[in-house]
């Protein structure tokens, strides 16, 4: 438990909760962002984590703060990887077994997994209200609403609320990130981290949202479908703040770090001007598309710490990639390997097997050809995960979300909302799946060819 108190006399009580166990295990971030937002209350952060996992003890924390609101973070549904664990569905369990010891507090859900499923967790949670969107942007208001006679809650964007026997869902308003307070970093939080030898303690975003069209992907809809970027110098500050309490390796955490590239060229070159790049080590998710990896990034991801940068490349069957959206060429691809191994910066190469249009040819040339580009590594899934309102979603309705579905595999019975997960895989593929269901591709790991013979 990690305390944040205000000087204001009677103040409410409000705790923070992470319920999230999935893994690599990370710091919940999002906190950081919501607490200059909580000055007037006396909060209280708890992450399940540091209780070891167990529920009955996180209760008893939880009943002896006597909390007035609990706003709960629900960070991830599932790995994407097909028969690998379902995090999302045993996290609104958890929430509503602490929600029925806890009947006096006000429990307000919000996060990436319950952005996506707000109706659902609220309801199979117990919550009282929620928030879709950006938290900050509405979180101040929204207690001061709970706390006044002003409980209406029609008004306040994102905000997800009970209204009689319905439920109503307010859209969100996605607004510049650099108007939002800076983050603070809760220094005894991230120390637990690194004392358990979490490797990367640290979160850092320079941008919010997603301008591509990627047809699996839920980053457009859940952070909103135009990039925001941050001001570099306000990134630099957030990379003090993390040296001041001794951490020095962290993740940029946007959705892809070079999209703009000329942002991302920004930000490594302030942070190189203000000698900080011999005092951090750093990773990210990049994109290989044209005008996005150029030798200037490159160069400057080396000389700022750059110890890791993951590229999904899909496949190298150009028509797989257009079929995906990916928005990028096999050309790209080798660039991006190419640069990677000249300024000896780590790329890690992700391929995404089995949509549409997918074959068994295509995937043994694309594990073949990428483990050829000599990255550190060449990972990936077999099987894309079907999440609302993408793209994919609506093919995969428009054939027929059914369990006699040739192309589904998966949680196919009273499972109308993609809850639970369901995965697209060509059928001349499906067979091979068993060889994540065995264990025959070990997490993080290469699948291996899936050849016919």
């Amino acid at each position: 438990m990690f305390p944040q108190r205000t000087s204001k006399k009677d103040a409410p009580t409000v705790v923070l909760l992470s319920t999230n166990t999935a893994t690599p295990t990370v710091p919940p971030v999002a906190f950081d962002h919501l607490l200059p937002y909580l000055v007037d209350y006396n909060v209280f952060v708890i992450d399940i984590v540091t209780h070891g996992g167990d529920v009955e003890h996180l209760v008893r924390t939880l009943a002896g703060l006597r909390p007035d609101v609990v706003l709960v973070t629900f960070r991830n549904v599932d790995t994407a990887v097909y028969g690998r664990p379902f995090y999302l569905g045993p996290g609104v369990r958890t929430i509503a077994k602490v929600r029925r010891r806890l009947p006096h507090a006000v429990f307000i859900g919000g996060g990436v997994a319950f952005s996506l499923y707000p109706e659902r967790v609220l309801a199979e949670a117990g919550l009282d209200l929620g928030v879709v969107g950006d938290g900050e942007g509405v979180v101040k208001d929204l207690l001061g609403r709970l706390f006044s006679s002003r409980a209406d809650f029609c008004g306040l964007p994102g905000v997800v609320f009970r209204d009689h026997d319905r439920i109503v869902k307010n859209p969100p308003v996605f607004r510049p990130i650099s108007d939002f307070l800076p983050p603070v970093r809760l220094a005894n939080l991230y120390r637990w981290y690194l004392a358990a030898g979490v490797d990367f303690g640290g979160g850092v975003e320079t941008k919010r949202g997603c301008d591509r069209h990627c047809i699996y992907c839920v980053e457009p809809y859940v952070r909103g479908h135009t990039v925001r970027c941050k001001e570099p110098a306000l990134v630099v500050e957030e990379v003090r703040q993390f040296l001041s309490i001794g951490v020095h390796r962290f993740m940029f955490l946007d959705s892809e770090f070079n999209n703009p590239e000329s942002h991302a060229i920004e930000v490594l070159d302030r942070i190189a001007r203000e000698g900080l790049g011999d005092k951090i080590e750093w990773q990210a998710y990049a994109r290989p598309g044209p005008r996005a990896f150029s030798e200037e990034f490159v160069t400057l991801a080396r000389r700022t710490g750059c110890v890791r940068l993951d590229v999904d490349a899909i496949s190298v069957d150009e028509a797989q990639v257009r079929r995906m959206a990916g928005g990028f060429h096999l050309q790209d691809t080798i660039r991006a390997a190419h640069l990677c191994r000249k300024h000896g910066v780590p790329l890690y190469l992700n391929y995404l097997l089995g949509g549409p249009g997918d074959s068994v040819a295509s995937c043994d040339r694309t594990i073949e050809y990428l483990e050829s580009l000599q990255p550190a590594s060449v990972t990936g899934t077999l099987g894309v995960r079907v999440y609302p309102h993408t793209p994919l979603e609506r093919l995969v309705r428009r054939r027929g979300l059914s369990s006699r579905s040739p192309f589904l595999k998966g949680f196919l019975r009273n499972n109308d909302d993609l809850f639970r997960p369901v995965f697209y895989v060509e059928p001349c593929l499906r067979r091979f799946l068993k060889r994540s269901e065995t264990g025959h591709r070990a997490s993080g790991q290469p699948l291996g060819p899936v050849r016919s013979s």
